[in-house]
């Protein structure tokens, strides 16, 4: 985690693939997002880099901001 410009804590990539794995281990939705997560970074560093920048762009600041991020709420 780290502050934003408005001094929030809020989620760095790595802390969101921990809440993507934790979730992994109970909704195959998450368990293939993770899967393809890992498969862009081996496959396609250009991708995987616009990837991590447009989820740090986020600011995420709890875990059901991911949620409702990847689910599309």
């Amino acid at each position: 985690m780290h502050k934003n410009s408005n001094g929030n804590l809020i989620f760095n990539f790595e802390d969101v693939i921990d809440i993507i794995i934790m979730m992994s281990r109970s909704q195959g939705f998450w368990g293939r997002l993770l899967e393809c997560i890992f498969e862009m970074e081996k496959e396609d560093a250009d991708a995987y880099d616009s990837f991590v920048s447009i989820i740090e762009e986020q600011q995420f600041t709890n875990m059901y901001d991911v949620v409702r991020y990847f689910e599309g709420w």
